[in-house]
Protein backbone atom coordinates (compact mmCIF):
# COMPACT_ATOMS: atom_id res chain seq x y z
CA UNK A 1 0.00 0.00 0.00
CA UNK A 2 1.24 3.26 -0.45
CA UNK A 3 1.61 5.93 1.77
CA UNK A 4 -0.23 8.51 0.18
CA UNK A 5 -2.89 6.32 0.96
CA UNK A 6 -2.73 5.41 4.58
CA UNK A 7 -2.77 7.71 8.06
CA UNK A 8 0.95 9.29 8.37
CA UNK A 9 0.40 8.23 12.29
CA UNK A 10 0.10 4.91 11.40
CA UNK A 11 3.86 5.69 9.74
CA UNK A 12 6.47 3.69 11.99
CA UNK A 13 9.81 2.75 11.65
CA UNK A 14 13.40 2.38 13.49
CA UNK A 15 16.64 3.84 12.57
CA UNK A 16 20.25 3.20 13.99
CA UNK A 17 23.41 4.46 12.53
CA UNK A 18 26.41 2.71 14.61
CA UNK A 19 28.89 5.06 13.79
CA UNK A 20 30.61 6.67 16.95
CA UNK A 21 33.04 9.74 17.13
CA UNK A 22 33.21 9.93 13.33
CA UNK A 23 35.64 12.34 11.50
CA UNK A 24 35.48 14.48 8.39
CA UNK A 25 37.00 16.73 5.88
CA UNK A 26 35.50 19.44 4.52
CA UNK A 27 34.06 18.75 1.40
CA UNK A 28 34.57 15.19 1.77
CA UNK A 29 31.66 13.31 0.67
CA UNK A 30 30.94 9.70 2.17
CA UNK A 31 28.42 6.75 2.42
CA UNK A 32 27.72 5.70 6.30
CA UNK A 33 25.47 2.51 7.25
CA UNK A 34 21.76 2.78 8.26
CA UNK A 35 19.83 -0.40 9.67
CA UNK A 36 16.17 0.63 9.33
CA UNK A 37 13.37 -1.36 10.80
CA UNK A 38 9.40 -1.01 9.29
CA UNK A 39 7.35 -1.15 12.15
CA UNK A 40 4.13 0.25 10.04
CA UNK A 41 1.30 -2.01 9.44
CA UNK A 42 1.86 -1.50 5.43
CA UNK A 43 5.28 -1.77 2.77
CA UNK A 44 7.28 1.51 2.72
CA UNK A 45 7.68 1.71 -0.48
CA UNK A 46 10.17 3.57 -2.85
CA UNK A 47 8.34 4.65 -5.99
CA UNK A 48 7.59 7.72 -7.83
CA UNK A 49 5.81 10.09 -7.42
CA UNK A 50 6.66 10.83 -3.83
CA UNK A 51 9.21 8.56 -3.28
CA UNK A 52 10.21 7.85 0.48
CA UNK A 53 13.77 9.60 0.68
CA UNK A 54 16.34 9.52 3.78
CA UNK A 55 17.34 13.19 4.46
CA UNK A 56 20.24 14.38 6.67
CA UNK A 57 21.37 17.92 8.46
CA UNK A 58 24.44 19.32 10.09
CA UNK A 59 23.48 20.88 13.67
CA UNK A 60 26.66 22.95 14.69
CA UNK A 61 27.11 22.57 19.06
CA UNK A 62 26.31 24.77 20.32
CA UNK A 63 25.83 27.18 18.40
CA UNK A 64 22.79 25.01 16.29
CA UNK A 65 23.65 26.13 13.41
CA UNK A 66 22.05 24.02 10.92
CA UNK A 67 23.21 23.14 7.42
CA UNK A 68 20.97 21.26 4.93
CA UNK A 69 22.18 17.90 3.19
CA UNK A 70 21.98 18.44 -0.33
CA UNK A 71 21.18 15.06 -1.78
CA UNK A 72 19.04 12.75 -0.62
CA UNK A 73 19.44 8.90 -0.21
CA UNK A 74 16.04 7.29 -2.22
CA UNK A 75 14.85 3.58 -0.44
CA UNK A 76 16.29 1.32 -2.77
CA UNK A 77 13.55 -1.34 -3.03
CA UNK A 78 9.84 -1.29 -0.57
CA UNK A 79 10.48 -2.67 2.93
CA UNK A 80 8.11 -5.04 4.32
CA UNK A 81 5.95 -4.79 7.38
CA UNK A 82 8.41 -6.36 10.11
CA UNK A 83 11.50 -6.40 7.70
CA UNK A 84 14.72 -4.93 8.48
CA UNK A 85 17.39 -4.16 6.30
CA UNK A 86 20.81 -2.25 6.29
CA UNK A 87 20.90 0.69 4.05
CA UNK A 88 23.70 2.41 2.53
CA UNK A 89 22.97 6.45 2.98
CA UNK A 90 25.11 9.39 1.39
CA UNK A 91 26.61 12.21 3.76
CA UNK A 92 28.71 15.94 2.31
CA UNK A 93 30.51 17.47 4.76
CA UNK A 94 29.56 21.22 6.50
CA UNK A 95 30.86 23.64 5.13
CA UNK A 96 32.54 24.81 8.23
CA UNK A 97 34.73 23.45 10.35
CA UNK A 98 33.88 22.61 14.17
CA UNK A 99 31.63 19.44 16.21
CA UNK A 100 28.30 18.91 15.00
CA UNK A 101 25.17 16.66 15.97
CA UNK A 102 24.42 14.56 12.20
CA UNK A 103 20.53 14.31 12.12
CA UNK A 104 19.18 11.32 10.15
CA UNK A 105 15.37 11.65 8.78
CA UNK A 106 12.80 10.64 6.50
CA UNK A 107 10.97 12.66 3.87
CA UNK A 108 7.68 11.89 2.55
CA UNK A 109 5.07 13.70 0.56
CA UNK A 110 6.81 16.81 2.12
CA UNK A 111 6.47 15.49 5.48
CA UNK A 112 9.56 15.70 7.33
CA UNK A 113 9.13 12.97 10.00
CA UNK A 114 11.77 14.72 12.33
CA UNK A 115 9.42 17.74 12.62
CA UNK A 116 5.88 15.54 13.05
CA UNK A 117 7.28 11.92 15.04
CA UNK A 118 11.13 12.68 16.83
CA UNK A 119 11.15 8.78 17.12
CA UNK A 120 11.24 8.48 13.25
CA UNK A 121 14.83 9.80 13.58
CA UNK A 122 18.17 9.15 13.98
CA UNK A 123 21.24 11.30 15.42
CA UNK A 124 24.98 10.57 15.03
CA UNK A 125 26.99 12.80 17.94
CA UNK A 126 30.16 14.33 18.23
CA UNK A 127 31.40 14.30 14.44
CA UNK A 128 34.14 16.35 14.08
CA UNK A 129 34.64 18.41 10.57
CA UNK A 130 37.98 19.83 9.97
CA UNK A 131 40.02 20.80 7.09
CA UNK A 132 42.57 18.07 7.36
CA UNK A 133 41.59 14.29 7.39
CA UNK A 134 41.72 12.71 10.61
CA UNK A 135 41.09 9.29 9.45
CA UNK A 136 44.28 7.25 8.92
CA UNK A 137 43.39 5.19 6.05
CA UNK A 138 41.47 8.04 4.29
CA UNK A 139 44.28 10.36 4.57
CA UNK A 140 46.74 7.70 3.02
CA UNK A 141 43.85 6.94 0.25
CA UNK A 142 43.59 10.62 -0.83
CA UNK A 143 48.11 10.72 -0.60
CA UNK A 144 48.08 7.60 -2.62
CA UNK A 145 45.97 8.83 -5.15
CA UNK A 146 47.50 11.72 -5.79
CA UNK A 147 50.66 10.01 -6.81
CA UNK A 148 49.04 7.93 -8.78
CA UNK A 149 49.36 4.54 -6.86
CA UNK A 150 46.15 3.45 -7.66
CA UNK A 151 46.65 -0.52 -5.66
CA UNK A 152 47.56 1.40 -2.77
CA UNK A 153 44.75 3.96 -3.00
CA UNK A 154 42.08 1.28 -3.84
CA UNK A 155 43.66 -1.11 -0.65
CA UNK A 156 43.59 2.09 2.33
CA UNK A 157 39.99 2.87 0.54
CA UNK A 158 38.52 0.00 1.75
CA UNK A 159 40.03 0.04 5.14
CA UNK A 160 38.64 3.20 5.48
CA UNK A 161 34.98 2.04 4.46
CA UNK A 162 35.33 -0.59 6.80
CA UNK A 163 36.26 1.32 9.69
CA UNK A 164 33.13 3.44 8.52
CA UNK A 165 30.77 0.43 9.02
CA UNK A 166 30.60 -0.17 5.29
CA UNK A 167 32.49 -3.90 4.29
CA UNK A 168 33.00 -3.43 0.89
CA UNK A 169 35.49 -5.83 -0.94
CA UNK A 170 37.76 -5.81 -3.57
CA UNK A 171 34.83 -6.44 -6.64
CA UNK A 172 32.81 -3.51 -6.16
CA UNK A 173 35.04 -1.10 -4.92
CA UNK A 174 37.11 0.21 -7.81
CA UNK A 175 39.63 3.13 -8.68
CA UNK A 176 40.14 4.26 -12.28
CA UNK A 177 41.90 7.08 -14.26
CA UNK A 178 39.47 9.18 -16.08
CA UNK A 179 40.45 9.26 -19.75
CA UNK A 180 38.22 10.33 -23.10
CA UNK A 181 36.37 8.37 -25.71
CA UNK A 182 38.41 9.74 -28.35
CA UNK A 183 41.86 8.90 -26.47
CA UNK A 184 40.85 5.81 -25.53
CA UNK A 185 39.62 4.28 -29.10
CA UNK A 186 43.52 6.32 -30.47
CA UNK A 187 45.29 3.85 -27.58
CA UNK A 188 43.00 0.82 -28.68
CA UNK A 189 42.55 1.12 -32.69
CA UNK A 190 38.74 1.14 -31.87
CA UNK A 191 36.25 3.04 -34.36
CA UNK A 192 36.41 6.71 -33.95
CA UNK A 193 34.13 9.14 -36.37
CA UNK A 194 34.40 12.42 -35.80
CA UNK A 195 31.51 14.36 -37.46
CA UNK A 196 32.06 17.83 -36.21
CA UNK A 197 35.14 19.53 -34.42
CA UNK A 198 34.43 21.28 -32.06
CA UNK A 199 33.03 24.98 -32.28
CA UNK A 200 33.70 28.25 -31.34
CA UNK A 201 29.63 29.57 -29.99
CA UNK A 202 29.00 33.47 -28.70
CA UNK A 203 26.87 33.25 -25.31
CA UNK A 204 25.50 37.07 -24.92
CA UNK A 205 26.62 40.51 -26.17
CA UNK A 206 29.06 42.75 -24.32
CA UNK A 207 26.44 45.16 -23.50
CA UNK A 208 24.72 42.35 -21.76
CA UNK A 209 24.71 44.30 -17.93
CA UNK A 210 24.45 40.62 -16.34
CA UNK A 211 27.82 39.34 -17.71
CA UNK A 212 30.02 42.60 -18.18
CA UNK A 213 32.25 41.62 -15.37
CA UNK A 214 33.14 38.45 -16.70
CA UNK A 215 34.57 38.78 -20.18
CA UNK A 216 34.70 34.86 -20.12
CA UNK A 217 31.26 34.55 -20.32
CA UNK A 218 30.68 36.47 -23.71
CA UNK A 219 31.32 32.92 -25.13
CA UNK A 220 31.75 29.10 -24.95
CA UNK A 221 32.54 26.13 -27.26
CA UNK A 222 30.47 23.39 -28.24
CA UNK A 223 32.36 19.85 -28.34
CA UNK A 224 33.41 18.08 -30.98
CA UNK A 225 30.79 16.07 -32.73
CA UNK A 226 31.86 11.84 -32.61
CA UNK A 227 30.69 8.26 -32.83
CA UNK A 228 32.72 5.89 -31.52
CA UNK A 229 32.71 1.80 -30.79
CA UNK A 230 33.79 0.65 -27.89
CA UNK A 231 34.37 -3.04 -27.02
CA UNK A 232 33.31 -5.09 -23.79
CA UNK A 233 32.55 -2.07 -21.71
CA UNK A 234 30.93 -2.06 -18.30
CA UNK A 235 28.07 0.61 -18.17
CA UNK A 236 25.93 1.61 -14.93
CA UNK A 237 22.06 2.61 -15.67
CA UNK A 238 21.36 6.07 -15.09
CA UNK A 239 25.23 7.39 -14.79
CA UNK A 240 27.70 8.82 -17.83
CA UNK A 241 31.09 7.11 -17.15
CA UNK A 242 31.78 4.24 -19.57
CA UNK A 243 33.83 1.29 -17.58
CA UNK A 244 36.92 -0.27 -20.00
CA UNK A 245 39.43 -1.55 -18.22
CA UNK A 246 40.23 -2.55 -14.70
CA UNK A 247 41.42 1.21 -13.46
CA UNK A 248 39.91 3.00 -16.72
CA UNK A 249 36.95 4.91 -16.60
CA UNK A 250 36.01 7.03 -19.73
CA UNK A 251 33.93 10.69 -18.80
CA UNK A 252 34.19 12.68 -21.71
CA UNK A 253 32.08 15.62 -19.41
CA UNK A 254 34.86 15.60 -16.96
CA UNK A 255 37.41 16.90 -19.64
CA UNK A 256 36.14 20.17 -20.00
CA UNK A 257 38.19 22.81 -19.64
CA UNK A 258 36.65 24.62 -17.08
CA UNK A 259 36.36 20.83 -14.73
CA UNK A 260 37.58 22.38 -11.54
CA UNK A 261 34.19 24.86 -11.71
CA UNK A 262 31.72 21.26 -11.86
CA UNK A 263 30.99 18.82 -9.67
CA UNK A 264 30.58 15.42 -11.62
CA UNK A 265 30.07 13.36 -8.56
CA UNK A 266 27.08 11.05 -9.39
CA UNK A 267 25.58 8.57 -7.00
CA UNK A 268 28.25 5.65 -5.78
CA UNK A 269 30.86 7.90 -7.69
CA UNK A 270 33.52 11.01 -5.96
CA UNK A 271 36.10 12.60 -8.33
CA UNK A 272 39.50 13.31 -6.70
CA UNK A 273 40.36 16.37 -8.21
CA UNK A 274 43.86 17.69 -8.94
CA UNK A 275 46.64 15.99 -10.23
CA UNK A 276 46.01 12.44 -11.30
CA UNK A 277 42.01 12.78 -11.50
CA UNK A 278 40.30 10.11 -10.63
CA UNK A 279 36.88 8.38 -10.64
CA UNK A 280 36.16 6.05 -6.72
CA UNK A 281 33.33 3.48 -7.45
CA UNK A 282 32.29 1.88 -4.66
CA UNK A 283 28.77 0.21 -3.53
CA UNK A 284 26.63 -2.96 -3.91
CA UNK A 285 25.36 -3.14 -7.51
CA UNK A 286 23.33 -5.65 -8.95
CA UNK A 287 24.79 -7.35 -12.05
CA UNK A 288 22.48 -7.42 -15.13
CA UNK A 289 22.94 -10.05 -17.89
CA UNK A 290 25.59 -8.89 -20.60
CA UNK A 291 24.00 -7.09 -23.64
CA UNK A 292 25.61 -8.11 -27.15
CA UNK A 293 25.49 -4.57 -28.63
CA UNK A 294 23.76 -1.43 -28.26
CA UNK A 295 23.57 2.00 -28.35
CA UNK A 296 24.46 4.55 -25.38
CA UNK A 297 21.69 6.62 -24.34
CA UNK A 298 21.47 6.27 -20.82
CA UNK A 299 22.84 8.74 -18.62
CA UNK A 300 22.07 10.88 -15.29
CA UNK A 301 18.96 13.16 -15.71
CA UNK A 302 17.71 11.05 -18.89
CA UNK A 303 14.40 11.10 -16.85
CA UNK A 304 13.97 14.95 -17.03
CA UNK A 305 12.34 16.38 -20.42
CA UNK A 306 14.99 19.21 -21.17
CA UNK A 307 17.78 16.77 -20.53
CA UNK A 308 16.16 13.96 -22.92
CA UNK A 309 15.51 15.89 -25.51
CA UNK A 310 18.52 18.83 -25.12
CA UNK A 311 21.27 15.94 -24.45
CA UNK A 312 20.06 12.32 -25.34
CA UNK A 313 17.52 12.47 -28.00
CA UNK A 314 18.96 14.74 -30.37
CA UNK A 315 22.25 12.71 -30.72
CA UNK A 316 19.62 10.63 -33.01
CA UNK A 317 20.90 13.72 -35.69
CA UNK A 318 24.70 11.80 -35.59
CA UNK A 319 23.09 8.74 -35.96
CA UNK A 320 21.38 9.78 -38.87
CA UNK A 321 24.67 10.17 -40.33
CA UNK A 322 25.48 6.56 -40.26
CA UNK A 323 22.98 4.35 -41.68
CA UNK A 324 24.91 1.17 -41.30
CA UNK A 325 23.76 1.52 -37.48
CA UNK A 326 20.20 1.62 -38.33
CA UNK A 327 20.03 -1.70 -36.91
CA UNK A 328 21.66 -1.54 -33.71
CA UNK A 329 19.10 -1.48 -30.01
CA UNK A 330 19.14 1.74 -27.77
CA UNK A 331 20.21 0.93 -24.41
CA UNK A 332 17.78 3.09 -22.66
CA UNK A 333 16.86 4.08 -18.61
CA UNK A 334 13.94 1.96 -17.36
CA UNK A 335 10.68 3.47 -16.54
CA UNK A 336 10.87 6.19 -18.85
CA UNK A 337 7.90 8.77 -18.65
CA UNK A 338 5.49 8.12 -21.70
CA UNK A 339 5.90 11.32 -22.95
CA UNK A 340 9.85 10.77 -22.96
CA UNK A 341 9.01 7.32 -25.41
CA UNK A 342 6.47 9.59 -27.36
CA UNK A 343 9.41 12.14 -27.66
CA UNK A 344 12.17 9.03 -28.53
CA UNK A 345 9.54 7.54 -31.21
CA UNK A 346 9.10 10.70 -32.74
CA UNK A 347 12.68 11.91 -33.10
CA UNK A 348 14.02 8.65 -33.96
CA UNK A 349 14.09 8.10 -37.25
CA UNK A 350 14.52 4.47 -37.67
CA UNK A 351 12.48 1.70 -35.67
CA UNK A 352 14.71 0.51 -33.17
CA UNK A 353 14.87 -2.42 -30.55
CA UNK A 354 14.91 -0.68 -27.17
CA UNK A 355 16.82 -2.47 -24.19
CA UNK A 356 15.95 -1.47 -20.58
CA UNK A 357 18.38 -0.61 -18.10
CA UNK A 358 17.73 -0.46 -14.10
CA UNK A 359 19.17 2.56 -12.53
CA UNK A 360 22.46 1.93 -10.78
CA UNK A 361 22.59 -2.18 -11.97
CA UNK A 362 25.73 -2.76 -13.92
CA UNK A 363 25.97 -4.32 -17.46
CA UNK A 364 28.81 -5.43 -19.58
CA UNK A 365 27.93 -4.57 -23.27
CA UNK A 366 30.75 -6.37 -25.96
CA UNK A 367 29.90 -4.15 -28.91
CA UNK A 368 29.03 -0.29 -27.36
CA UNK A 369 28.08 2.79 -29.81
CA UNK A 370 28.60 5.59 -28.39
CA UNK A 371 27.26 8.95 -30.18
CA UNK A 372 28.55 11.96 -28.37
CA UNK A 373 26.23 14.27 -27.10
CA UNK A 374 25.64 17.32 -29.37
CA UNK A 375 25.40 20.28 -26.38
CA UNK A 376 27.30 20.54 -22.98
CA UNK A 377 24.83 20.96 -19.95
CA UNK A 378 26.07 21.37 -16.46
CA UNK A 379 24.55 18.94 -13.76
CA UNK A 380 26.38 20.62 -10.31
CA UNK A 381 28.89 23.29 -9.32
CA UNK A 382 31.76 22.71 -6.57
CA UNK A 383 31.21 24.76 -3.40
CA UNK A 384 31.00 28.05 -3.24
CA UNK A 385 30.89 28.62 -7.50
CA UNK A 386 28.36 30.46 -9.23
CA UNK A 387 27.08 29.98 -12.72
CA UNK A 388 28.42 31.74 -15.80
CA UNK A 389 26.35 32.09 -19.12
CA UNK A 390 29.21 30.51 -20.66
CA UNK A 391 29.13 27.56 -18.30
CA UNK A 392 26.39 25.80 -20.45
CA UNK A 393 26.89 25.38 -24.61
CA UNK A 394 23.53 24.16 -26.42
CA UNK A 395 23.73 23.19 -29.81
CA UNK A 396 21.92 24.98 -32.93
CA UNK A 397 22.42 21.62 -34.66
CA UNK A 398 20.24 19.85 -31.23
CA UNK A 399 17.70 22.68 -31.21
CA UNK A 400 16.79 22.30 -35.04
CA UNK A 401 16.99 18.92 -35.65
CA UNK A 402 14.15 18.44 -32.73
CA UNK A 403 12.18 21.34 -34.57
CA UNK A 404 12.34 18.96 -37.44
CA UNK A 405 11.75 15.98 -36.37
CA UNK A 406 8.65 16.96 -34.20
CA UNK A 407 7.29 18.13 -37.53
CA UNK A 408 7.61 22.10 -37.14
CA UNK A 409 9.07 22.67 -40.37
CA UNK A 410 6.58 21.15 -42.09
CA UNK A 411 3.61 22.92 -39.96
CA UNK A 412 1.20 25.52 -41.95
CA UNK A 413 2.59 28.80 -40.65
CA UNK A 414 0.09 29.84 -38.97
CA UNK A 415 -0.24 33.43 -37.32
CA UNK A 416 0.77 32.51 -33.73
CA UNK A 417 -1.82 34.11 -31.11
CA UNK A 418 -2.28 32.25 -28.11
CA UNK A 419 -0.65 33.57 -24.80
CA UNK A 420 -0.07 30.84 -22.47
CA UNK A 421 1.15 30.45 -18.73
CA UNK A 422 3.57 27.49 -17.66
CA UNK A 423 2.14 26.56 -14.51
CA UNK A 424 4.47 24.86 -12.17
CA UNK A 425 2.92 24.26 -8.86
CA UNK A 426 2.98 21.15 -7.03
CA UNK A 427 7.28 21.72 -7.29
CA UNK A 428 9.49 21.45 -4.23
CA UNK A 429 12.45 22.88 -5.60
CA UNK A 430 13.42 26.46 -6.86
CA UNK A 431 9.83 27.12 -6.15
CA UNK A 432 8.12 30.80 -7.25
CA UNK A 433 6.44 30.97 -3.57
CA UNK A 434 3.91 33.58 -4.88
CA UNK A 435 3.20 31.78 -8.12
CA UNK A 436 -0.35 31.73 -7.11
CA UNK A 437 -0.73 35.35 -7.05
CA UNK A 438 1.54 35.75 -10.26
CA UNK A 439 -0.84 33.08 -12.30
CA UNK A 440 -3.48 35.00 -11.40
CA UNK A 441 -2.23 38.13 -12.99
CA UNK A 442 -1.58 36.33 -16.08
CA UNK A 443 -4.91 34.95 -16.14
CA UNK A 444 -6.20 38.81 -15.86
CA UNK A 445 -4.23 39.33 -19.13
CA UNK A 446 -5.41 36.77 -21.28
CA UNK A 447 -3.13 33.80 -20.61
CA UNK A 448 -4.11 30.51 -20.61
CA UNK A 449 -2.65 28.53 -17.35
CA UNK A 450 -0.82 25.13 -18.73
CA UNK A 451 0.55 22.27 -17.20
CA UNK A 452 2.88 20.10 -19.93
CA UNK A 453 3.25 17.32 -17.12
CA UNK A 454 -0.49 16.15 -17.99
CA UNK A 455 -0.09 16.78 -21.61
CA UNK A 456 1.36 14.24 -24.38
CA UNK A 457 4.84 14.94 -26.17
CA UNK A 458 2.51 15.46 -29.40
CA UNK A 459 -0.12 18.11 -27.53
CA UNK A 460 2.69 20.18 -26.00
CA UNK A 461 4.57 20.36 -29.25
CA UNK A 462 1.19 21.50 -30.81
CA UNK A 463 0.08 23.48 -27.96
CA UNK A 464 3.41 26.00 -27.51
CA UNK A 465 3.94 25.78 -31.53
CA UNK A 466 0.89 27.94 -31.99
CA UNK A 467 1.73 30.29 -29.25
CA UNK A 468 2.74 34.51 -29.42
CA UNK A 469 3.69 34.82 -26.00
CA UNK A 470 4.97 32.47 -23.67
CA UNK A 471 5.53 33.09 -19.79
CA UNK A 472 6.29 31.14 -16.65
CA UNK A 473 8.91 29.85 -13.87
CA UNK A 474 12.00 28.79 -14.94
CA UNK A 475 11.74 24.46 -15.01
CA UNK A 476 11.81 21.81 -17.02
CA UNK A 477 8.35 22.46 -18.60
CA UNK A 478 10.27 25.50 -20.15
CA UNK A 479 11.85 22.95 -22.29
CA UNK A 480 8.88 23.44 -24.71
CA UNK A 481 9.90 26.77 -25.88
CA UNK A 482 11.56 24.45 -28.34
CA UNK A 483 8.65 24.64 -29.59
CA UNK A 484 7.00 28.27 -30.20
CA UNK A 485 7.54 30.32 -33.55
CA UNK A 486 10.53 32.37 -34.39
CA UNK A 487 9.65 35.95 -33.23
CA UNK A 488 7.43 34.60 -30.17
CA UNK A 489 8.05 36.71 -26.65
CA UNK A 490 8.97 34.36 -23.57
CA UNK A 491 8.79 35.56 -20.46
CA UNK A 492 11.08 33.61 -18.21
CA UNK A 493 9.98 33.77 -14.48
CA UNK A 494 13.82 33.03 -12.86
CA UNK A 495 15.53 33.47 -9.74
CA UNK A 496 18.67 35.22 -8.54
CA UNK A 497 21.89 33.43 -10.15
CA UNK A 498 19.67 30.27 -11.75
CA UNK A 499 21.22 29.25 -14.81
CA UNK A 500 20.81 31.16 -18.51
CA UNK A 501 20.51 27.71 -20.42
CA UNK A 502 17.19 28.77 -21.94
CA UNK A 503 18.38 31.95 -23.27
CA UNK A 504 20.68 30.16 -26.00
CA UNK A 505 17.81 28.19 -27.19
CA UNK A 506 15.68 31.80 -27.62
CA UNK A 507 18.70 33.05 -29.37
CA UNK A 508 19.12 30.47 -31.59
CA UNK A 509 15.37 30.31 -33.04
CA UNK A 510 15.03 34.17 -33.43
CA UNK A 511 12.45 34.37 -30.03
CA UNK A 512 12.31 37.30 -27.95
CA UNK A 513 13.13 36.43 -24.43
CA UNK A 514 12.85 38.63 -21.20
CA UNK A 515 14.03 37.74 -17.65
CA UNK A 516 11.67 38.72 -14.94
CA UNK A 517 14.35 38.31 -12.04
CA UNK A 518 12.87 37.40 -8.32
CA UNK A 519 14.67 38.10 -4.94
CA UNK A 520 15.70 34.49 -4.28
CA UNK A 521 15.38 33.66 0.10
CA UNK A 522 18.75 32.21 1.43
CA UNK A 523 19.41 28.66 2.89
CA UNK A 524 16.02 27.67 1.16
CA UNK A 525 17.92 25.05 -1.56
CA UNK A 526 20.73 23.08 -1.67
CA UNK A 527 22.74 25.55 -3.09
CA UNK A 528 22.68 29.37 -4.11
CA UNK A 529 21.21 29.60 -7.54
CA UNK A 530 18.46 26.78 -6.34
CA UNK A 531 16.98 28.67 -3.57
CA UNK A 532 12.83 29.63 -3.94
CA UNK A 533 12.19 33.23 -5.23
CA UNK A 534 10.11 35.54 -5.17
CA UNK A 535 8.58 38.34 -7.99
CA UNK A 536 7.13 41.25 -7.24
CA UNK A 537 3.48 41.93 -9.04
CA UNK A 538 4.10 45.29 -10.07
CA UNK A 539 7.23 44.05 -11.91
CA UNK A 540 5.14 41.59 -13.47
CA UNK A 541 2.44 43.67 -14.27
CA UNK A 542 4.43 46.07 -15.85
CA UNK A 543 6.24 43.84 -17.95
CA UNK A 544 3.20 42.41 -19.35
CA UNK A 545 1.51 45.64 -20.18
CA UNK A 546 4.44 46.58 -22.03
CA UNK A 547 4.91 43.47 -24.02
CA UNK A 548 1.01 43.43 -25.25
CA UNK A 549 1.06 46.70 -26.33
CA UNK A 550 4.39 45.97 -28.49
CA UNK A 551 2.37 42.75 -29.59
CA UNK A 552 -0.39 45.39 -30.00
CA UNK A 553 1.56 47.78 -32.55
CA UNK A 554 2.73 44.83 -34.38
CA UNK A 555 -0.36 43.66 -35.61
CA UNK A 556 -1.79 46.87 -36.58
CA UNK A 557 1.64 47.37 -38.37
Amino acid sequence: MHMDKVDKDLFSVTMICPLRNLRMRIGEQLRIPLFIRNLSPFTIDSFPPDPMLIIHRWVREPSDKCYEGKRPTLLNKPLQTGESRKLVVYIESPPEEGKYCLDITILYDGCRFEDCSPEISTNLNNVRVSYAQKRIHAKSYESALKKGKIDIATSAFIKDRKRLGSYFSDTNTCIFTIKGVKEWCKDQGLPYYTVKKEIPMNILGKDNPDIVHDPSSWSTTLPEIYLAELKDVSIIGGHNPLFVDTHVALYDEYLHHRREKFDYTQNGYQILYGPGDTLTVHGEQEVGEPIQEGIFMSGIHSSNYFHWLVEYISRFWTLDQFPEYGHIPLIIDQDLHPNLLEALDTVCSVERKIIPVKYGERYLVHRLVVPSRLSFIVQEYREGILPQPSDTAISPIAIWYLRKRSGLITLPQRKPFKRLYISRSGQENRMLLNEREIEEVFMQYGFESVNPGTMTFHEQVKEFSTAGIIAGPTGAGFTNILWAPKDATILQLIGEGMSQGFSQITRIIGQNLIEVRGASLPGTGPVPWQCHYVIAIEEVERIIQGVLESHHHSESA
